[in-house]
């Protein structure tokens, strides 16, 4: 009767640990969540201003302007868009959904990457606008 009295309480001991470990642990998994969404949206952020900086450059210069830089996209993208002067990306997080978007003084055309990864843009100052495109 000793060993059952023995395995009961270890029970009981692991079993209040856990009730007392778990909404730690759920608090710690949103945290972490949240860091990494801040990461991806930074990470977005920082493509964007590239991708800016490539297009205001080849804008001043002129045709025949042409740059070629590298971007990381980061997993979420679900959709892009270049309309006249703008560029908008949108991205999935588990708040929802974040827009992120730059504005030009050229009109800009073009496509832009979504899928996630590492790409090699090339912009190209092209008469009045100026294009971007995914190097291959």
């Amino acid at each position: 009767m000793r060993k059952g009295q023995a395995a009961l309480e270890y029970f009981v001991m692991i079993s209040l640990a856990l009730l007392i470990a778990t909404p730690l642990i759920m608090q710690s998994q949103g945290a972490l969540q949240d860091v990494q969404d801040r990461n991806r949206e930074a990470r977005m952020q920082q493509a964007l201003d590239a991708i800016e900086q490539g297009i205001k450059i080849a804008a001043s210069q002129g045709q025949p302007a042409r740059l070629s830089f590298t971007v990381s996209i980061p997993r979420g993208v679900v959709q892009t868009n270049i309309t006249d002067q703008y560029i908008h990306y949108r991205m999935q997080t588990t708040a929802g959904e974040s827009s992120f978007f730059r504005t030009f003084d050229t009109p800009v055309n073009g496509s832009l990457p979504e899928q996630q990864g590492k790409y090699l843009l090339r912009v190209e100052a092209i008469g009045s606008y100026v294009n971007v495109s995914v190097s291959e």
